[in-house]
Protein backbone atom coordinates (compact mmCIF):
# COMPACT_ATOMS: atom_id res chain seq x y z
CA UNK A 1 0.00 0.00 0.00
CA UNK A 2 1.52 3.86 -1.26
CA UNK A 3 1.93 6.13 1.39
CA UNK A 4 -0.79 8.33 -0.95
CA UNK A 5 -3.44 5.14 -0.03
CA UNK A 6 -2.15 5.38 3.68
CA UNK A 7 -2.72 9.29 3.85
CA UNK A 8 -6.11 9.49 2.19
CA UNK A 9 -7.76 6.48 4.28
CA UNK A 10 -8.66 7.55 8.02
CA UNK A 11 -8.07 4.20 9.21
CA UNK A 12 -4.88 3.24 8.20
CA UNK A 13 -3.78 6.53 9.00
CA UNK A 14 -5.09 5.95 12.59
CA UNK A 15 -3.26 2.70 12.30
CA UNK A 16 -0.10 4.59 10.83
CA UNK A 17 0.06 6.81 13.74
CA UNK A 18 -0.55 4.42 16.56
CA UNK A 19 2.38 1.78 15.23
CA UNK A 20 4.59 4.89 15.20
CA UNK A 21 3.71 5.32 18.73
CA UNK A 22 4.60 1.67 19.76
CA UNK A 23 7.87 2.23 17.93
CA UNK A 24 8.60 5.05 19.56
CA UNK A 25 7.56 4.02 22.73
CA UNK A 26 9.21 0.21 22.89
CA UNK A 27 12.44 2.02 22.05
CA UNK A 28 12.47 4.17 24.83
CA UNK A 29 11.72 1.59 27.14
CA UNK A 30 14.20 -0.59 25.38
CA UNK A 31 16.83 2.30 26.25
CA UNK A 32 15.64 2.24 29.73
CA UNK A 33 15.92 -1.79 29.89
CA UNK A 34 18.67 -2.60 28.51
CA UNK A 35 21.39 0.62 28.62
CA UNK A 36 22.78 0.48 32.08
CA UNK A 37 24.41 4.26 31.86
CA UNK A 38 25.22 5.43 35.40
CA UNK A 39 22.92 8.26 35.74
CA UNK A 40 20.11 8.79 37.50
CA UNK A 41 16.16 7.70 36.61
CA UNK A 42 14.96 11.24 35.72
CA UNK A 43 18.32 11.74 32.84
CA UNK A 44 17.88 8.15 31.87
CA UNK A 45 13.86 9.30 31.28
CA UNK A 46 14.79 12.20 28.96
CA UNK A 47 17.42 10.54 26.71
CA UNK A 48 14.42 8.03 26.25
CA UNK A 49 11.88 10.80 25.86
CA UNK A 50 14.33 12.28 23.57
CA UNK A 51 14.95 8.89 21.52
CA UNK A 52 10.77 8.41 21.24
CA UNK A 53 10.71 12.14 19.82
CA UNK A 54 13.48 11.97 17.58
CA UNK A 55 11.89 8.69 15.59
CA UNK A 56 8.58 10.22 15.87
CA UNK A 57 9.75 13.27 13.82
CA UNK A 58 11.20 10.50 11.48
CA UNK A 59 8.17 9.22 10.69
CA UNK A 60 6.41 12.97 10.67
CA UNK A 61 8.99 13.92 7.92
CA UNK A 62 8.02 10.04 5.86
CA UNK A 63 4.49 11.40 6.24
CA UNK A 64 5.15 14.97 5.26
CA UNK A 65 3.03 15.52 8.39
CA UNK A 66 4.19 17.77 11.54
CA UNK A 67 1.06 16.66 13.17
CA UNK A 68 2.08 13.17 13.67
CA UNK A 69 3.65 14.63 16.54
CA UNK A 70 0.38 15.78 18.06
CA UNK A 71 -0.46 13.74 20.43
CA UNK A 72 2.76 13.41 21.91
CA UNK A 73 1.56 16.09 24.08
CA UNK A 74 -0.75 13.49 25.89
CA UNK A 75 0.52 10.43 25.48
CA UNK A 76 4.07 10.39 26.74
CA UNK A 77 3.65 11.92 30.48
CA UNK A 78 0.97 8.85 31.00
CA UNK A 79 4.06 6.63 30.22
CA UNK A 80 6.56 8.40 32.18
CA UNK A 81 4.23 8.46 34.96
CA UNK A 82 3.86 4.88 35.58
CA UNK A 83 7.36 3.96 34.14
CA UNK A 84 8.09 6.03 37.60
CA UNK A 85 5.71 4.72 39.93
CA UNK A 86 6.93 1.23 39.28
CA UNK A 87 10.24 1.43 39.38
CA UNK A 88 10.35 3.65 42.69
CA UNK A 89 7.87 0.81 44.43
CA UNK A 90 8.66 -2.32 42.65
CA UNK A 91 8.05 -4.17 45.74
CA UNK A 92 4.31 -2.60 46.67
CA UNK A 93 2.52 -0.08 45.43
CA UNK A 94 0.94 2.77 47.66
CA UNK A 95 -2.56 4.25 46.58
CA UNK A 96 -1.62 7.81 46.88
CA UNK A 97 0.96 7.59 44.32
CA UNK A 98 -0.95 5.21 42.06
CA UNK A 99 -3.99 7.86 42.30
CA UNK A 100 -1.36 10.49 40.86
CA UNK A 101 -0.54 8.26 37.87
CA UNK A 102 -4.37 7.25 37.52
CA UNK A 103 -5.21 10.89 36.99
CA UNK A 104 -2.27 12.17 34.94
CA UNK A 105 -3.68 9.06 32.50
CA UNK A 106 -7.18 10.30 32.92
CA UNK A 107 -5.60 14.36 31.87
CA UNK A 108 -3.41 12.77 28.87
CA UNK A 109 -6.62 10.31 27.25
CA UNK A 110 -9.16 13.38 27.49
CA UNK A 111 -6.46 15.55 25.65
CA UNK A 112 -5.38 12.29 23.11
CA UNK A 113 -9.49 11.64 22.56
CA UNK A 114 -9.98 15.50 21.95
CA UNK A 115 -7.18 15.66 19.41
CA UNK A 116 -8.47 12.68 17.75
CA UNK A 117 -12.09 13.79 17.81
CA UNK A 118 -10.32 16.95 15.60
CA UNK A 119 -8.01 15.14 13.50
CA UNK A 120 -9.08 13.48 9.76
CA UNK A 121 -6.48 11.77 9.24
CA UNK A 122 -2.57 12.26 7.89
CA UNK A 123 -3.60 14.62 5.14
CA UNK A 124 -4.70 16.68 8.45
CA UNK A 125 -1.59 19.37 8.94
CA UNK A 126 -2.07 21.90 11.85
CA UNK A 127 -2.30 25.16 9.62
CA UNK A 128 0.73 26.91 11.14
CA UNK A 129 3.37 23.65 10.17
CA UNK A 130 1.89 24.12 6.75
CA UNK A 131 2.49 27.66 6.76
CA UNK A 132 6.09 27.39 7.91
CA UNK A 133 6.16 24.97 5.09
CA UNK A 134 5.37 26.93 2.37
CA UNK A 135 7.43 30.02 4.11
CA UNK A 136 10.55 28.22 4.46
CA UNK A 137 12.95 26.12 2.22
CA UNK A 138 12.75 22.43 3.17
CA UNK A 139 16.10 22.62 4.85
CA UNK A 140 15.32 25.24 6.89
CA UNK A 141 11.93 24.27 7.79
CA UNK A 142 12.98 20.68 8.97
CA UNK A 143 15.35 22.64 11.33
CA UNK A 144 12.13 24.19 12.37
CA UNK A 145 10.49 21.24 12.88
CA UNK A 146 12.94 19.12 14.93
CA UNK A 147 14.35 21.73 17.18
CA UNK A 148 11.02 23.92 17.59
CA UNK A 149 7.93 21.78 16.72
CA UNK A 150 8.93 18.32 18.23
CA UNK A 151 11.81 18.95 20.43
CA UNK A 152 11.23 21.85 22.52
CA UNK A 153 8.13 20.92 23.12
CA UNK A 154 9.34 17.43 24.53
CA UNK A 155 11.87 19.07 26.51
CA UNK A 156 9.19 21.48 28.17
CA UNK A 157 6.45 18.62 28.79
CA UNK A 158 9.02 16.77 30.15
CA UNK A 159 10.35 19.49 32.86
CA UNK A 160 5.89 19.32 33.22
CA UNK A 161 6.66 16.29 34.31
CA UNK A 162 9.20 16.38 36.83
CA UNK A 163 6.60 17.28 39.56
CA UNK A 164 5.15 13.88 38.87
CA UNK A 165 8.60 12.17 39.99
CA UNK A 166 8.23 13.18 43.93
CA UNK A 167 4.86 12.58 43.69
CA UNK A 168 4.96 9.02 42.80
CA UNK A 169 7.73 8.64 44.92
CA UNK A 170 5.84 8.68 48.23
CA UNK A 171 6.25 5.27 50.24
CA UNK A 172 3.25 5.92 52.82
CA UNK A 173 -0.48 5.48 52.47
CA UNK A 174 -1.91 8.69 55.04
CA UNK A 175 -3.75 11.32 53.28
CA UNK A 176 -3.66 15.08 54.43
CA UNK A 177 -5.57 18.12 53.57
CA UNK A 178 -3.36 18.91 50.58
CA UNK A 179 -3.54 16.13 49.09
CA UNK A 180 -7.35 16.17 49.17
CA UNK A 181 -7.13 20.05 47.91
CA UNK A 182 -5.13 18.30 45.18
CA UNK A 183 -7.18 15.63 43.90
CA UNK A 184 -10.04 17.57 43.72
CA UNK A 185 -8.32 20.70 41.84
CA UNK A 186 -6.99 18.33 39.74
CA UNK A 187 -10.72 16.44 38.64
CA UNK A 188 -11.85 19.82 38.17
CA UNK A 189 -9.11 21.20 36.24
CA UNK A 190 -9.90 18.58 34.08
CA UNK A 191 -13.41 18.79 34.02
CA UNK A 192 -12.89 22.34 33.38
CA UNK A 193 -10.20 21.67 30.24
CA UNK A 194 -13.25 19.06 28.54
CA UNK A 195 -15.76 21.32 29.25
CA UNK A 196 -14.07 24.66 27.54
CA UNK A 197 -12.97 21.87 24.28
CA UNK A 198 -16.59 21.08 23.62
CA UNK A 199 -17.77 24.74 23.88
CA UNK A 200 -15.23 25.64 21.21
CA UNK A 201 -16.24 22.26 19.32
CA UNK A 202 -19.72 24.05 19.55
CA UNK A 203 -18.80 27.48 18.68
CA UNK A 204 -16.66 26.29 15.71
CA UNK A 205 -19.76 24.38 14.42
CA UNK A 206 -22.36 27.24 14.77
CA UNK A 207 -20.11 29.25 13.14
CA UNK A 208 -19.22 27.76 10.19
CA UNK A 209 -22.77 27.16 10.16
CA UNK A 210 -23.61 31.03 10.08
CA UNK A 211 -25.24 31.24 13.74
CA UNK A 212 -24.63 33.53 16.47
CA UNK A 213 -24.24 32.04 19.54
CA UNK A 214 -25.64 34.03 22.66
CA UNK A 215 -25.56 32.58 26.24
CA UNK A 216 -26.83 33.78 29.58
CA UNK A 217 -23.13 32.51 30.48
CA UNK A 218 -21.11 33.97 28.07
CA UNK A 219 -19.07 35.52 30.89
CA UNK A 220 -18.78 31.64 32.21
CA UNK A 221 -17.99 30.48 28.84
CA UNK A 222 -14.68 32.88 28.01
CA UNK A 223 -13.33 32.65 30.79
CA UNK A 224 -13.29 28.60 30.28
CA UNK A 225 -12.14 29.47 26.68
CA UNK A 226 -9.21 32.32 27.59
CA UNK A 227 -8.29 29.24 30.23
CA UNK A 228 -8.43 26.53 27.29
CA UNK A 229 -7.05 28.78 24.35
CA UNK A 230 -4.06 27.08 24.92
CA UNK A 231 -4.69 23.77 26.19
CA UNK A 232 -1.07 22.76 25.96
CA UNK A 233 -0.06 25.51 28.27
CA UNK A 234 -3.06 25.43 30.47
CA UNK A 235 -3.42 21.38 31.12
CA UNK A 236 0.34 21.64 31.98
CA UNK A 237 -0.73 25.07 34.21
CA UNK A 238 -3.42 23.29 36.21
CA UNK A 239 -2.54 19.68 36.32
CA UNK A 240 1.37 19.66 37.08
CA UNK A 241 1.42 22.87 39.49
CA UNK A 242 -1.14 20.75 41.68
CA UNK A 243 1.24 17.54 41.36
CA UNK A 244 4.18 20.25 42.46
Amino acid sequence: MSLKVIKTKYWTSLLSVFLVYAIAIFAGWSFLHYVNWSISIIWRTFIADVLATIIVYLFSVLFANTSVYDPYWSVIPIFIAFYWLFINNSNDIYLKPLIVAILVSIWGIRLTVNWLRGWKGLTDEDWRYTLYRKKHSRFIFELINLSGLQMLPTVLVFLGCLSIYPSVNVKNEQFNYLDIIGIVITIAAIAIEAISDEQRRVFAKRRREGEIIISDFGSILAILTILEKYPSGGDYISSHLVLL
